[in-house]
């Protein structure tokens, strides 16, 4: 195959990726809005409280006066001293009013624009620094975004088995992302391969972990707690160990490439290369990105849990009680099976990269 025909094979195929993705959003027949819910955008233009202060904690009520178009309608907003929940609202605020039919339901901060903002930002980046590559890497996160929110978690919401959409979802994720990224070549393939069989590995340990140490469905979520409390029946062991996949899919990921890449290189400048020498070079890669990445895995989960052990050390809890609670058993539990999946994705993917590149 000459260059020219591989590219536009690789353009055609990037086209058609984009096209799914834009299928799937609007026609996508998983993702409903069963609830009827509307937004309207409005500026707050006058407040009443009626609050008491108990320290920074404010508990009672407010009477805002929303401006949305040319018309102003008044609401009250009930803040309960939760912290997580409540919104206190100023003048000149933008809010945003959720309804279910024509019943206002909620109201909150409008934050949406400013999540924009960033998502411009992180875009441009991309696109400035990477170039045609960024568009590629644009198509893939956007496709990653696609199959997890309009295809995986509705289905997962409408009872069907988490683990096995899951392992089928991430499987089309990977081999697309590589395809798109890399090209139709074998370092696609090994990557692909490698992160899958990395992926696996942290999955089995995860199930394993789940069983062995006893761990509650709804242990590592209070929202988990609220479906279950609402009478829909879903797999949440099953959406345990999909988590955690998920979870440890990009870091896996990050370490395939990395070693697929360099040997594929390395075969490149140096084509009589043996497969033992090759193997050796992708271990010795693997062995300088194998801290930073378990590292980076591992402080993603500790970062969220900050709050609670900050809150248990505060308390005098010691360590092992701490690591004994249910949703913190479950976070580190998560993170180390990643991390054994990080650790052995890089001689996984350093012998499958040395067979092809070798054969």
């Amino acid at each position: 195959m000459n260059k020219n025909n591989k590219i536009k094979i690789e353009f055609t195929f990037l086209i058609v990726i984009f096209v799914i993705s834009m299928f799937i959003i609007v026609y996508s027949p998983f993702y409903k809005n069963f609830n009827n819910y509307s937004i309207k955008k409005g500026v707050v233009v006058k407040v009443e409280d009626n609050l008491d202060y108990n320290g920074v904690v404010k508990i009672g009520f407010q009477d805002i006066w929303v401006k949305i178009g040319n018309k102003t309608i008044k609401f009250s907003n009930v803040l309960r001293g939760n912290w997580l929940l409540d919104n206190y609202f100023e003048k000149g605020d933008n809010v945003v009013i959720i309804y279910k039919g024509n019943t206002p339901i909620y109201i909150t901060y409008d934050r949406v624009t400013y999540f924009y903002t960033y998502l411009l930002l992180f875009l441009g980046l991309i696109l400035i620094i990477g170039r045609i590559n960024g568009i590629k890497t644009i198509l893939s996160l956007l496709f990653t975004i696609v199959m997890i929110f309009y295809v995986l978690l509705p289905l997962i919401a409408n009872r069907c088995s988490p683990i096995t959409l899951t392992i089928a979802v991430v499987g089309i994720i990977i081999f697309v992302c590589f395809f798109v990224l890399c090209g139709f070549n074998k370092k696609a393939i090994s990557s692909s391969i490698g992160t899958i069989l990395g992926i696996s590995v942290a999955g089995l340990l995860g199930y394993i972990g789940i069983k062995l140490m006893k761990l509650p469905p709804g242990g590592f979520s209070e929202f988990i707690q609220m479906i279950l409390f609402s009478g829909h029946f879903i797999d949440f062991y099953g959406v345990l160990i999909s988590s955690i996949i998920l979870a440890s899919l990009g870091a896996i990921m990050d370490v395939a490439v990395d070693i697929s890449s360099g040997l594929y290189e390395l075969k490149r400048h140096k084509p009589n290369i043996t497969f033992n020498e090759l193997f050796e070079s992708g271990m010795n890669i693997g062995k300088d990105i194998m801290g930073t990445m378990a590292n980076t895995l591992i402080l993603v989960y500790v970062g969220s849990l900050i709050a609670p052990i900050l809150y248990f050390m505060v308390k005098g809890t010691s360590i092992y009680v701490i690591s004994s609670y249910n949703f913190i058993a479950y976070e580190i539990l998560a993170s180390l099976c990643g991390s054994v999946g990080i650790i052995l994705t890089i001689p996984l993917t350093a012998l499958i990269s040395s067979y092809l590149y070798s054969s």
